[in-house]
């Protein structure tokens, strides 16, 4: 009986996770602004398309342009963590 509980709190928690994924993935997509007010800022921005260099071999290699994902901590995460 109470295998049976924990295998469906188990499911419970796996379809949670799922939902708030597909969220995160759709507001990421169009390029919204998630804030969580007590956790943390998920902006989205676009990188231009540039000219880097490989530290390896020197070569100039070119980087199209893509959108990139910023975390910034809220100010009560960071307190908890220090």
């Amino acid at each position: 009986m109470v295998i049976g509980e924990i295998r469906l709190l188990k499911r419970k928690d796996e379809q949670m996770k799922d939902v708030v994924f597909q969220t995160l993935d759709k507001l990421m997509t169009r390029g919204d602004r998630l804030q969580g007010s007590r956790f943390a800022v998920l902006d989205t921005s676009i990188r231009r398309d540039r000219t880097a260099r490989n530290p390896r071999t020197g070569e100039l290699i070119h980087l199209p342009e893509e959108r990139s994902v910023a975390f910034r901590p809220a100010q009560v995460l960071k307190k908890t963590v220090e």
